[in-house]
């Protein structure tokens, strides 16, 4: 063989990974390059890439024959032929990708060096290194031509994508391309004139790609099923539902977004809030970065709270406690020294619980403190007669978080009984006489007690003085005036199923309940169906329920499966939902006492059950 052949011979046998073709059995989801290849033992590596798509996963290699594989980075193995044979013999390298099972092969011929070629032990001209491994947009890299016993000249060819420069004849610096699609090979060859030699460096140039680990821990046991979104460079988006690698992901900065989750039990719902750590990522070539995403309970959730006007504080059950009959000590409790305290709650933003702090003011008791007791981060009001808060009662949020109370000033005094509107914005700091944005007034002679959103933003009122319940639409919540109720349900008689109704809530069927505080009908609660009180006018109500046992009953919740809660003295009493259906005068299925408790007006749950049209 002449040197010119040996030449391009070799060239052309370390250079097949410039000239890649797909594997003719590649199964659609991978192939390798080359697909097939003849080496001389004892020369140098061969590179052999594997292409897939993009975040595919993980790639196995095997090789069935002499040599042997080293793997170069996500997508490629380094085949080195066996250092002798006695003939002409082959391998298969087999890559398979891990996700789908789908394999290509490559086939290796393994010749014995001939007169013409040199061997290992010829080392007249070598390449140091004898292989390289860069980044696309990397910095440069060296190799040296190593001469022994030569005087000839060197010069330095390149085939594949990449650029060379020189620091001096025998040093040649490598610069890869600033970005590749798939890994690629270049091959790097040092001509040496005399004697006529070749040497050749096998290039590895990756895709500039790293790893992102998505750790996700949640509560054990609970059934909640995390929702995250990964984003980052040029659109990748990706939802991933447990813990997580992804591997090959394209250099830059990506971000982990998750939703809070409601998790939903017999008696009582419970809002997780993701707590995200190491978001924004910095994907770096090569490097694995990580996010954590931990859920946690929001504090206070996953509560029954009780307002004791007796004893002055909120306190908090746990859903065990309120699975049976029994008596328990409240998981959590916030104090007051307020005369009032307690009277009326509601859950607003983020979880927080406001509560009439006396008849003059209400303040706010952050989702984070609560349970350590302490006074509310925010207030308003001036604790004392005069302000626009005079004689505050019923509790309520709309939709957008806006709160909604009645105020019954005494007759004689100016302001009159209303209901007043307080927008979000104005909840955030405390404000001695906060102005109201919207005030509905009526007639001199109504009393506006309790309030309840339907799902439709239709406002509730329990006009306790009238003996009638109160409907008021959305467009009429939007400025000051004195508006007619939309939608009036009144007394019919005989047996005024209305008298002096105090407390009024919907349950997730849009059924309107109210419970009356008249002396002559000490405990009776009363239903009129999502179609009565769409109509309005005097229907007879779709169910009535007497309470002689539970005497100053107030409070009314319903909780995660249907059932109805009422505060009582000592404690609290739940209805199952089949018992509130069939009416009469049934013993509470549940009655659970605390003797810490004086005198519960009313109940919240944080959070409420997802179907009853209460704030969030």
């Amino acid at each position: 063989m002449t040197n010119q052949a040996f030449k391009v011979g070799l060239l052309g046998l370390l250079s097949v990974s410039a000239a890649a073709c797909f594997s003719d059995d590649a199964s659609g989801g991978i192939s390798i390059s080359p697909s097939k290849v003849t080496v001389v033992a004892g020369g140098n590596p061969v590179i052999f890439t594997a292409t897939v798509g993009v975040n595919a996963g993980r790639i196995t290699w095997a090789l069935n024959g002499v040599g042997t594989l080293a793997a170069q980075g996500d997508s490629a193995v380094a085949y080195t032929p066996p250092p002798a044979v006695s003939a002409s013999t082959s391998a298969v390298l087999t890559a398979t990708l891990a996700s789908t099972g789908d394999k290509s092969t490559a086939n290796i011929e393994i010749d014995p060096p001939d007169g013409g070629m040199p061997s290992a032990a010829d080392n007249s001209l070598q390449i140091s290194p004898a292989s390289g491994s860069v980044y696309a947009g990397s910095a440069a890299i060296e190799f040296s031509a190593v001469l022994a016993a030569s005087t000839g000249a060197v010069t330095w060819s390149l085939v594949g994508p990449g650029s060379l420069s020189f620091a001096s004849p025998l040093i040649a610096r490598y610069a890869p391309p600033l970005s590749v699609d798939v890994d690629a090979t270049a091959v790097l060859t040092a001509h040496l004139s005399a004697p006529p030699r070749d040497a050749s460096a096998n290039i590895l140039v990756r895709r500039a790609v790293g790893n992102l680990v998505v750790n996700v821990g949640t509560p054990p046991g609970i059934g909640l099923s995390p929702n995250i979104n990964i984003s980052g460079p040029n659109g990748f988006v990706r939802a991933i539902y447990a813990s997580e690698t992804l591997s090959g992901l394209a250099v830059g900065s990506y971000s982990a977004a998750a939703n809070p989750q409601l998790v939903t039990g017999a008696i009582v719902s419970t809002f997780y809030l993701p707590g995200i750590a190491g978001s924004p990522a910095s994907i770096t070539p090569g490097r694995t970065a990580a996010i954590d995403v931990v859920y946690t309970a929001r504090a206070g959730s996953g509560h029954l709270w009780v307002g004791d006007s007796g004893a002055r504080r909120l306190r908090g059950y746990g859903g065990g406690q309120l699975a049976t009959s029994g008596a328990v000590a409240a998981e959590l409790a916030i104090d007051s020294l307020q005369s009032g305290f307690g009277t009326s709650a509601a859950l607003g933003a983020n979880g927080d619980i406001w509560v009439l702090v006396d008849a003059f003011a209400v303040g706010r008791y952050p989702s984070a403190r609560q349970g350590a007791g302490g006074t509310p981060d925010v207030v308003l009001g001036i604790g004392a007669q005069g302000g626009f808060l005079d004689f505050a009662q019923g509790l309520a949020f709309d939709g957008s978080g806006n709160l909604w109370l009645t105020s019954n000033a005494p007759p004689g005094l100016p302001f009159g009984r209303r209901i007043l509107k307080f927008r979000a914005a104005k909840l955030q700091a405390s404000d001695p006489n906060p102005f109201p944005d919207v005030t509905l007034r009526g007639s001199s002679s109504w009393y506006p007690t309790t309030l309840a959103f339907d799902r439709f933003g239709n406002l509730w009122a329990a006009d306790f003085i009238n003996d009638r319940l109160v409907k008021f639409s959305p467009s009429q919540l939007v400025a000051d005036g004195a508006p007619t109720p939309s939608t009036i349900i009144s007394n019919v008689g005989p047996g005024n199923p209305l008298s002096l109704p105090y407390e009024i809530a919907i349950d997730a069927d849009g059924n309107l309940w109210a419970a009356n505080s008249a002396d002559e009908h000490p405990a009776d609660l009363v239903m009129y169906s999502a179609t009565q009180a769409a109509a309005g006018g005097s229907p007879n109500p779709a169910i009535r329920i007497s309470r002689p046992s539970l005497r100053l009953a107030r409070g009314l919740a319903f909780d995660a499966s249907g059932g109805l809660w009422m505060g009582i003295p000592g404690g609290v009493a739940r209805f199952s939902r089949s018992q509130l259906s069939s009416g009469g005068a049934p013993t509470p299925q549940i009655l659970v006492q605390d003797s810490a408790l004086v005198l519960p007006r009313t109940l919240v749950f944080s959070p409420p059950p997802p179907s009853i049209p209460l704030y969030r």
